[in-house]
């Protein structure tokens, strides 16, 4: 078994490397806040919540829902514009459905284009962290 009283001493050291920008500020919090480096980082480390923040494997977990759901969306698109293909060929197909139809379907279409904005966007973000590091 572990002593409880180990546990809560600080005996655990790392060194980090910083940028000029990112040691000045580093100085400024230090003068503005009256804490050393160590207590600065311990604050950081004690305020940090995670849940709030967007863990890559939860992105990709959400990006593969999204991937289905559009998947899906495209296949019940198919479907209707065969079936309407049909009654049309029939002379079955009442015309009175056709403009709805055509403008929700053009709606569908900004949305998926709204969303491969909004992928790209991510994906732009995501490269220019990965080069900053």
């Amino acid at each position: 078994m572990k002593n409880h009283q180990s546990d809560n001493k600080r005996n655990r050291r790392f060194g980090i490397r910083l940028t000029e920008d990112e040691m000045a500020r580093l100085s400024e919090l230090e003068k503005t806040s009256g804490l050393s480096r160590s207590d600065l980082l311990r604050a950081a480390i004690s305020s940090l919540n995670l849940s709030q923040q967007c863990v890559p494997a939860e992105l990709l977990s959400s990006l593969d829902s999204l991937g289905s759901e559009l998947g899906r969306s495209g296949n019940n698109i198919n479907q209707l514009a065969h079936h309407a293909n049909l009654l049309n060929r029939r002379g079955d197909l009442d015309q009175q459905f056709v403009p709805p139809f055509t403008e929700l379907l053009g709606k569908h279409t900004e949305l998926l284009k709204q969303i491969e904005t909004c992928l790209r966007g991510i994906l732009r973000n995501m490269a220019n962290r990965n080069r900053q590091r």
